[in-house]
């Protein structure tokens, strides 16, 4: 992708509210001029937009109740994440909804719902922190992530690209030190 200064859009431009978290991703070699943006703001909305081969695309409120529910679990604290699938290309953004985490996908285009959504905390406690990496292999779609919630307890889980693989739950750090991942 090529950039020249003056290439910007308005990131509070869907429900002007406060911006709380911004994160980019560039994707890894399916669509190479491609980069995710995802802005959690205080009014706990998610909204994307999809940077592709020169322009900005149209802002999706991904909170809106029909690809996530209608608000992430505390604005406060990065309760979400963005990676891409190095296999498919496929952009994602995941949200902590209560104590549950739901995917929400874009090949490139429009948004969509994902399939499978999971508790990763049987614990049931507040979200501190969500932290998802992809893993770079050639043809992998593996997503995975850590939580932390504010009992402390870190839960680890891997996104197929399709479902949820076994996962480890409530590994305690007695003394942790930071709320952030």
């Amino acid at each position: 992708a090529s950039w020249t200064i003056g290439t910007a859009f308005q990131i509070g431009a869907l429900n002007n509210s406060v911006v709380r978290w911004i994160r980019c991703e560039p994707n890894p070699g399916k669509r190479p001029n491609e980069i995710l943006v995802c802005v959690a703001d205080a009014g706990s909305e998610l909204n994307a937009w999809l940077w592709n081969n020169g322009s900005w695309g149209t802002g999706t409120n991904i909170t809106n109740g029909t690809l996530m529910a209608n608000a992430i679990e505390n604005p406060l604290y990065q309760t979400w994440d963005i990676a891409y699938s190095s296999g498919t290309g496929r952009a994602y953004v995941f949200g902590a909804i209560a104590d549950i985490i739901e995917p929400a996908y874009s090949d490139g285009g429009a948004w969509s719902a994902g399939t499978d959504t999971v508790d990763i905390d049987a614990g049931n406690s507040t979200w501190r922190g969500l932290k998802a990496a992809m893993d770079p292999a050639a043809g992998s779609n593996n997503i995975a992530f850590i939580a932390l919630t504010e009992a402390n307890d870190i839960a680890l889980a891997v996104w197929t690209g399709s479902a949820w693989q076994t996962r480890a739950t409530n590994v305690t750090e007695t003394n942790a030190q930071s709320n952030v991942l």
